[in-house]
C-alpha cells in the first residue's frame, strides 16, 4: 500500500476515534433539553462517516487501475456496509439519547406535581448564586409549607392529599411570573426563587401565592433576600427560619425579615 494511502487511512481512523469520543457524560445529571434528539454533532458525524469509508473509497475509486476488479467491487460493497452500519449506529445513538433525556427528566422532576424536585432545586440555587454574582441583581428565596397537611391526609385520605398537592402546584404556578422558579422539596414543603424581585414587591407576590392556595388548605411562607457576596444557602436558612416564625404567628401568613404579611396587611414582625 502506498505511503500516502496509509497516511490517509490513519487519518480516517483518527477521525473515527475523535468522532466517537463524547463529553456528554456529565449532562446526564444536568441535561440540555435542546440536545435531547441530537446525540452527535454534525461535525462529529461527518468525521465518523468519512473515517469509516475512507479506505474502501480509496481502494474502489482512488488507487488506480492496478487494483483487481474483484477488489474494487469488494471495496464498493464495504462502503455500502459501512454506511449501513453508520446509519444503524445513528439510530441507536438517537434512541439512547432520548432515553437518557427521559431518565434525566424523571430524576429531576417530582412525579406527583410535575414540578422540579429537591435535586433540581439545589442545582437551580447554585445557578441563581452565579447569576447574582455576575449581574449584581438581588433575588428572593421563599420556603412554603402547607398548614396541617398531615391532618388533612388522615381526614380525607392520601388520594385526596395527592390531589391537593397537584392543585396547589397548579394554582401557585399560575400566580407566579414566568421567570420565577417553583420546586417541591419534599412532602408538603415547596420553595420559590424570585429573580430581580425583593422587598415589598416580593412579599406582595408571595401573598398572592398564599391567597391562591386552594381551600380548605392554607400555606405558611418564609422568605429572605439574597445579595452577593452573601451565600445563597444563608438566605435559604433565613427563609426557613422565617417559615417557623410564620407557623408560630398563627399560620397562613408570609413572614420576611422584619415584616409579616397577612392578607393586605403588612406589619413589623
Amino acid at each position: 500500500m502506498p505511503g500516502w494511502l496509509q497516511a490517509f487511512f490513519t487519518l480516517g481512523v483518527l477521525l473515527m476515534a475523535a468522532a466517537a469520543l463524547s463529553t456528554d457524560a456529565s449532562t446526564v445529571q444536568r441535561p440540555d433539553t435542546d440536545r435531547a434528539g441530537h446525540p452527535m454533532s454534525r461535525g462529529r458525524l461527518i468525521g465518523f462517516g468519512l473515517g469509516s469509508v475512507a479506505l474502501p473509497v480509496l481502494i474502489a475509486f482512488g488507487v488506480g487501475s492496478e487494483s483487481p476488479t474483484s477488489v474494487r467491487v469488494l471495496a464498493v460493497f464495504a462502503v455500502l456496509v459501512n454506511l449501513l452500519i453508520l446509519w444503524r449506529a445513528l439510530i441507536l445513538l438517537r434512541l439512547v439519547a432520548a432515553q437518557r433525556h427521559e431518565l434525566a427528566t424523571h430524576a429531576r422532576t417530582d412525579a406527583l406535581t410535575g414540578l422540579p424536585n429537591r435535586r433540581s432545586w439545589d442545582f437551580e440555587l447554585d445557578r441563581a448564586a452565579v447569576a447574582a454574582q455576575t449581574t449584581q441583581i438581588a433575588l428572593t428565596v421563599a420556603i412554603l409549607d402547607l398548614d396541617g397537611f398531615h391532618e388533612f391526609n388522615e381526614t380525607h385520605g392520601h388520594q385526596a392529599g395527592d390531589d391537593a398537592l397537584r392543585d396547589c402546584a397548579t394554582a401557585w404556578r399560575q400566580a407566579l411570573p414566568a421567570d420565577s422558579y417553583l420546586a417541591r422539596c419534599g412532602g408538603e414543603e415547596f420553595a420559590i426563587l424570585l429573580p430581580d424581585l425583593v422587598g415589598e414587591s416580593a412579599r406582595d407576590l408571595l401573598d398572592r401565592v398564599r391567597r391562591a392556595t386552594p381551600e380548605p388548605l392554607t400555606v405558611s411562607i418564609g422568605c429572605a433576600e439574597h445579595r452577593h457576596p452573601a451565600r445563597i444557602r444563608d438566605a435559604v436558612a433565613t427563609a426557613d427560619a422565617a417559615l417557623y416564625s410564620a407557623k408560630a404567628a398563627g399560620r397562613d401568613v408570609v413572614v420576611a425579615a422584619g415584616y409579616r404579611t397577612s392578607g393586605s396587611r403588612v406589619v413589623t414582625a
